[in-house]
């Protein structure tokens, strides 16, 4: 009988798999729908963006993905919104969660991407990392001699020059 339920349990883990594949595409289509109504927009008609919402969803999409998974679209979604993710993620993790290495993984991954290509990034207050420094300086607490650490510093001491020149 035990034999019967180890069975049944390893056949419903592939099952389980598919879904969270399947779910995980289908969130990246819905983003990919949203970014083609932002992006297809006539000069006729003008599609006001709530960054600060886009952010948030984009934050929760992310943490419902596993943990070291490939960003893929939500990298693009990242770019344009700058430090909206930072200010996203404070709003939406708690600070406990950011003791979890798979919770510091996707919030560097997000932060790397937010601020990859600054001049994709539309408003002018997403282009402002200050949100994101003090996030990263949270991080680099957390994660002293860890593997993200070196990343940690590399994004700080890249997005302190980039103010500076301002």
């Amino acid at each position: 009988m035990a034999a019967q339920a180890n069975a049944q349990t390893a056949d419903n883990k592939p099952r389980q798999l598919r879904f969270e594949v399947a779910s995980v595409k289908l969130a990246c289509l819905l983003g990919l729908l949203i970014l083609a109504a932002v992006t297809c927009t006539g000069e006729s008609q003008q599609v006001v963006l709530d960054r600060p919402k886009l952010a948030k969803e984009l934050v929760q999409q992310v943490f419902q993905m596993p943990a070291g998974f490939n960003l893929g679209f939500h990298e693009q979604a990242a770019r344009i919104l700058g430090d909206h993710v930072a200010v996203a993620v404070m709003q939406s993790i708690r600070l406990k969660d950011l003791y979890d290495a798979g919770n510091r993984e996707r919030v560097t991954l997000l932060l790397e991407q937010a601020f990859s290509d600054p001049s994709m990034i539309v408003d002018p207050g997403g282009r402002v990392p200050a949100a994101t420094l003090f996030l990263l300086d949270c991080l680099a607490q957390h994660d002293e001699n860890g593997a993200l650490a070196a990343r940690l510093r590399k994004l700080m001491s890249k997005l302190e020059a980039a103010k500076s020149e301002r």
